[in-house]
């Protein structure tokens, strides 16, 4: 199994930093422990004969990572520093700049243009026929809530060349496809290389409530955490240097009152009765936020009401400039899971336990809060009483819009 040279390594490093150029972000440097990273997987990925994502962290913090691999019918075909980046940057094709969101398709572009990113480690392995490279990136990239700062379309007078040009026309086959190259008969694949973190880092979570009734009649209330996608994370500093104070963008009561209605709204969509704002839960809320903003870790709190204890909704966002929700904003961000969200089966929240606690019928009250840091990071609780996410009650709580 051959190692990465230092000649691919630059390659890697000099075509990242044509494509970023081109969409007017600052160059990556090349670390070398992310290298040593990221060779060691790709040999751990090319003897196990797959493809599949690290959990690798640097500074305590999750690593951005790309992966490509290669078979070839005849001899090792090695990739160029230019190629694999040329295809990870291919993706830009189905990328949606208006919208500002990606995924499994375009994934490995945004992370080769993302902002934010400022190191960069390479790695290739060899074995048989067969070639794996995998790109370590810090911060990482791919954050929910921050493609628009980070991603950004061709800067004026740029062009992405002839060979995406060719890709956007249709005349040329998808890299990352498992189509044959004109050459060697070589293949490529993309599959299961997400771009992004393995764990759904800084974004959102849930706590999902539920009710075990005993074989003697009596009720169990157990709060857990199973649905959440990250796992208590540090969020990444600022590195400018720079404090970014946070600045709201609505006033606490207005915040209250655009959250509520939100809320309301994507109710009366599935047929349930308004919630009413809760005064005492905005403050628990709220003092969970600023505990939240001041420890720099989204998790779930265990506070009660009236001796019940509290459905709860958390979202955090990241940004280098500074970073906020509306009301409506993080509302949308919890019922944005309504798609994944099984009616047939309904025995529990499954990957969609902040959209059914937002219209969970017997849910009546509302309570929520917002914190922000100086490292432009903004938390949000939100509190409903009675809890919503009981395991039984989904068929009686939450309805097809």
């Amino acid at each position: 199994m051959s190692a990465t040279s230092s000649r691919f390594a630059s390659e890697c490093l000099q075509a990242h930093n044509e494509k970023r150029k081109l969409h007017g972000v600052p160059k990556l440097k090349l670390n070398s422990e992310l290298c040593v990273l990221a060779e060691n997987w790709a040999l751990n990925l090319i003897k196990g004969d797959k493809l599949a994502h690290s959990k690798h962290e640097y500074k305590g913090n999750p690593l951005g990572e790309n992966i490509a691999g290669k078979t070839s019918t005849g001899a090792v075909t090695e990739y160029t520093g230019s190629e694999v980046v040329e295809q990870w940057y291919s993706e830009i094709k189905d990328y949606d700049f208006k919208g500002h969101t990606s995924g499994l398709k375009t994934g490995h572009f945004s992370q080769v243009v993302w902002k934010d990113s400022k190191e960069m480690g390479v790695g290739m392995a060899t074995k048989g026929g067969k070639c794996i490279v995998v790109a370590n990136y810090t911060p990482a990239g791919n954050y929910i809530g921050m493609y628009q700062d980070n991603v950004f379309p061709l800067a004026s007078g740029q062009s992405v060349g002839s060979k995406v040009k060719a890709l956007f026309k249709g005349k040329a086959d998808k890299q990352g496809s498992d189509s044959s190259s004109s050459d060697d008969e070589a293949k490529s694949s993309h599959r299961d290389c997400k771009a992004t973190p393995t764990k759904s880092y800084g974004t959102r979570t849930v706590t999902t409530t539920k009710t075990i009734t005993k074989p003697d009649g009596s009720v169990e209330v157990i709060t857990e955490e199973k649905v959440e996608k990250i796992e208590n994370p540090s969020f990444n500093n600022n590195d400018s240097g720079k404090s970014v104070p946070y600045k709201p963008k609505q006033s606490a009561s207005a915040f209250e009152k655009d959250a509520l209605e939100a809320h309301n709204k994507w109710r009366a969509k599935h047929r349930v009765g308004k919630l009413k704002l809760n005064s005492e839960l905005c403050k628990t809320a709220q003092k969970w936020a600023e505990h939240l903003a001041s420890i720099s870790t989204l998790k779930h709190s265990t506070n009660k009401f009236k001796g019940q204890p509290l459905g709860e909704n958390v979202a955090s966002k990241w940004g280098s400039a500074g970073a906020d929700y509306t009301g409506e904003e993080v509302t949308k961000q919890w019922y944005d899971e309504e798609p994944t969200y099984d009616y047939s089966g309904r025995s529990n929240a499954g990957s969609a336990g902040h959209f059914s606690q937002v219209v969970w019928k017997g849910s009546e009250e509302l309570g929520i809060g917002k914190a922000g840091d100086s490292k432009g990071r903004v938390f949000v609780v939100a509190n409903y009483y009675p809890a919503g996410n009981y395991i039984g009650s989904f068929a009686d709580n939450v309805f097809r819009p």
